[in-house]
């Protein structure tokens, strides 16, 4: 994590906000679309390789992120180890990671997708600190930070 990205509950403590803070939460332009309390989420997060816990939600909200507003590749997670493989009965051999994750997409297709809004410039955040409510947890506001240097 960044030491630019703030929480917002401690600057509403010390009153009026310093100049170079902004914020990034949804209030914002720059607000993460991809919500971990999604159901869409938690099935994409398996189907990338993440877990669907809270720690796995929330890496792959953020992986979500980086690919929108980066316009990259999402970054797959580390997959689910050891389960083996699965023999089916036409003689394919299916690992079992590769199997959840096409469950997870299958199940991920029955909840709507969340509809993205336009991709704000950065730019003019460059050299801020940057105030989210996630702050200390990992947040899409650390992929901010590493954007805009």
């Amino acid at each position: 994590m960044s030491g630019r990205v703030v929480n917002i509950r401690d600057l509403g403590r010390i009153g009026t906000w310093p100049a170079d803070v902004r914020r990034i939460d949804r209030r914002s332009p720059y607000g993460n679309p991809f919500r971990l309390d999604d159901p869409w989420l938690a099935w994409t997060a398996v189907m990338l390789g993440y877990r669907a816990d809270a720690g796995g939600r929330r890496a792959a909200s953020i992986a979500l992120y980086r690919a929108w507003i980066a316009r990259s590749t999402v970054v797959m997670g580390p997959g689910f180890q050891g389960g083996g493989d699965i023999e089916f009965s036409d003689g394919r051999l299916v690992s079992m990671s590769a199997h959840v994750r096409g469950l997870a997409a299958s199940f991920s297709a029955l909840y709507p997708a969340p509809t993205l809004p336009p991709r704000p410039d950065l730019e003019p955040l460059r050299g801020k600190r940057l105030a989210c409510w996630c702050a200390p947890l990992p947040c899409h506001g650390d992929v901010i930070a590493e954007l805009v240097g």
